[in-house]
């Protein structure tokens, strides 16, 4: 069973109907394009466990971008949340070093200037 038609399903209709229509011609006369980067900047990294050469697995990763470290001040923020027993929801402070060692040694073994972490804000306060 359909539901009768009235003003709202009918104007709803009318305005998906015309959005699309106004999409398609943008898109054909090239008005609306793609703005996406073609390489992503995103990339995911295995390690077995947080024991192992973090910061090698992280600088094989800075490789992947061309960052341009040399120079450049880098703020490393962990999720530095609160305590929660029995809970993870702060970086492991392994990761957090790694990443540290990592941005110092930069890309192609470029020295940065400086490296800090900034701590979440807290219910605390």
């Amino acid at each position: 069973m359909t539901a009768p038609m009235n003003r709202r399903i009918f104007g709803g209709s009318l305005l998906a109907g015309t959005g699309a229509l106004a999409v398609r011609r943008l898109c054909s006369t090239g008005c609306l394009r793609d703005r996406r980067r073609r390489r992503s900047r995103v990339a995911i990294l295995h390690a077995d466990s947080y024991d192992g050469p973090l910061d090698r697995t992280l600088i094989e990763g800075l490789r992947l971008f061309d960052l341009g470290l040399r120079g450049k001040t880098v703020l490393l923020k962990p999720n530095l949340v609160e305590y929660i027993p029995g809970a993870e929801v702060n970086t492991d402070p392994r990761l957090v070093g790694a990443a540290g060692v990592s941005a110092r040694t930069g890309r192609r073994g470029e020295d940065t200037e400086t490296v800090g972490a900034a701590q979440a804000w807290s219910q605390g306060f």
